[in-house]
């Protein structure tokens, strides 16, 4: 039979997890923005060097 205490004692370990779950994945997901930008600014730039370069 689980008690009162070890019953507290395992949510507050479900919770932290949770949390640990959801900050992790938070992180994975700005990476993941954060080289998306880059390479859209990196096509960006590319493509204007490419007409700077016709231009003369």
């Amino acid at each position: 039979m689980v008690d009162k205490k070890t019953k507290k004692a395992q949510s507050a370990i479900e919770y932290a997890v949770l949390i640990v779950i959801i900050v992790g994945a938070l992180i994975a997901f700005s990476v993941y923005l954060k080289r998306a930008s880059q390479g859209r600014m990196r096509d960006a730039a590319d493509a204007y060097g490419g007409m700077m370069q016709y231009e003369k």
